[in-house]
């Protein structure tokens, strides 16, 4: 299924994409020794996030065929062999870690849409996001 939003507003998503800085979010090493990524990197709330917010784009080298990247994201519903991957450059969304074994559930996720007839990879939130809250989402895909 391919989600398409009506009242998307396009200019918004693309200004987000352009921008060197995505508002309301800090890239921070994360120190908690309790945390299966300690000294490793995070994305994090700098504001308030509710359900439903857009993040960005996530943005990266378009790759025809999965790689072994941990960066790696697919068109999903779109094309399982156009992936998106980050691992050499992208935007902060590239710094958002999987839920797993950090939390029960992810607060945000992958959704594959159009913007101006061009394939994109959005991240929304899926649940309400407090400031110094780690974003997080299912980097999994059932290819059945």
């Amino acid at each position: 299924m391919i989600f398409t939003y009506e009242n998307i507003d396009e200019n918004n998503i693309l200004k987000k994409f352009y921008q060197t800085k995505i508002e309301g979010t800090q890239i921070k090493k994360i120190f908690d020794k309790n945390h299966p990524l300690v000294n490793q990197k995070g994305l994090f709330a700098t504001k308030e996030w509710h359900q439903y917010d857009i993040i960005g784009e996530y943005t990266g080298k378009v790759v025809e065929l999965p790689n072994h990247s941990d960066y790696l994201i697919a068109f999903a519903n779109i094309s399982y062999s156009a992936c998106l991957d980050a691992l050499d450059y992208g935007n902060e969304i590239r710094y958002i870690n999987h839920y797993k074994n950090i939390k029960k559930n992810p607060n945000c996720k992958f959704v594959s849409t159009y913007i101006n007839l061009k394939p994109v990879i959005l991240v929304i939130i899926t649940k309400h996001v407090k400031v110094n809250e780690e974003f997080l989402v299912d980097y999994c895909y059932n290819f059945s």
